[in-house]
């Protein structure tokens, strides 16, 4: 689901959820007193009073710069959300990652060549590519209202005017400020990638042409034919050479309620087996592979092999099978028909 809330904001990590901030930004100028005269000015000869030597202005009222963008580099795209814990990941979803992927189900869109790269991410209603932004900023001159008027002054008569300031005259100061000041604010960096459909390589297939005929007739055409998922597992790690279940061939398992379950099978180890005709109708679980706990060692379904167990509607479901039990068997054939279910492994109800 698109969330709107981060529309026009920039994504920051914190350990709670909120918002803040804005973007743009403008310094207010507070503005000292101006220092006593140095000396004294011209003036015009006509003013009713002078200002005194050494006199002083107080300073111009508090006044603010022009407001310009405080974003650092950020590109757009639209952030959203899994409904669901268990929603699968669509094909052209963009994830951040603590390194590369290294998948073929997964693009990286932060290297060099990429838009992503040195952006930071900024929400919106609709994706654009194209960076916006600046990681510095400068503020152009800035010059103040009037100061107040000299502190002290005095009468024109009997002074000469040739060396006095007007009584009524006014200062404004001129702010300069640094240019191209940094606005990046503090940031780690992240690995983006993009969600794309898994593409296996083509198999190695050995083409024989059938003009002339390369082999004889009734004779045997050997291929060679290569294929690796890309997706599996390439090395293996043994999580135990000897489960707390017999040896067998043709169990089912299944993946229920977060643990691993092992269902059946056919063990014709003299020296243990299920039961005396080796088919199993026990049932095991376990969430490491390692340890196995036993959940019944006898199902209410008769003991079985090349049966099928799945997931459906939060339950355990055993179907059909062969059971050449010659003390019981499904029927006389010993082929199965049966459906079974259990929501705990231990009890189990016919359908």
């Amino acid at each position: 689901t698109r969330q709107s809330g981060a529309d026009n904001r920039i994504l920051c990590i914190d350990d709670v959820v909120t918002t803040g901030g804005g973007d743009t930004h403008q310094h207010a100028m507070t503005w000292g007193a101006l220092a006593a005269s140095s000396g004294t000015a011209l003036s015009t000869g006509t003013a009713a009073s002078t200002a005194n030597d050494l006199h002083t202005h107080t300073a111009p009222p508090t006044s603010s710069t022009t407001a310009i963008t405080a974003l650092p580099k950020y590109i757009q795209p639209v952030i959203g959300k899994a409904n669901n814990v268990d929603d699968p990941v669509p094909t052209g979803l963009i994830a951040m990652f603590d390194g590369d992927p290294a998948s073929p189900s997964w693009d990286l869109r932060s290297d060099s060549s990429d838009s992503f790269n040195d952006q930071m991410m900024r929400g919106a209603a609709t994706y654009s590519g194209s960076s916006s932004g600046s990681n510095t900023h400068s503020h152009a001159d800035f010059t103040s209202g009037n100061s107040g008027a000299p502190s002290a002054t005095s009468s024109l008569k009997g002074n000469p005017a040739n060396d006095k300031a007007d009584g009524g005259h006014l200062h404004t100061e001129t702010a300069s400020f640094t240019a191209n000041t940094d606005n990046q604010p503090q940031y780690f960096t992240v690995i983006y990638a993009e969600k794309i459909p898994a593409v296996d390589p083509q198999p190695n297939v050995t083409t024989i042409s059938d003009t002339p005929d390369p082999v004889g007739v009734g004779s045997a055409v050997t291929f060679s034919v290569g294929w690796q998922d890309l997706d599996s597992a390439t090395s293996w790690t043994s999580a135990t050479s000897a489960a707390q279940w017999s040896e067998r061939y043709s169990p089912t398992s299944l993946v229920f309620n977060n643990q691993m379950w092992v269902i059946g099978g056919y063990d014709d180890n003299v020296a243990g087996g299920c039961v005396a005709t080796s088919e199993c109708n026990d049932v095991w679980y376990s969430t490491t592979g390692t340890s196995w706990t036993q959940s019944t060692a006898a199902a209410q379904w008769s003991e079985r092999y090349y049966h099928t167990s799945l997931v459906f509607n939060n339950q355990m479901w055993v179907i059909g099978g062969y059971d050449d039990n010659v003390s019981g068997g499904c029927v006389a054939t010993f082929e199965c028909n049966e459906v079974w279910y259990s929501t705990t492994g231990t009890s189990w109800t016919q359908s």
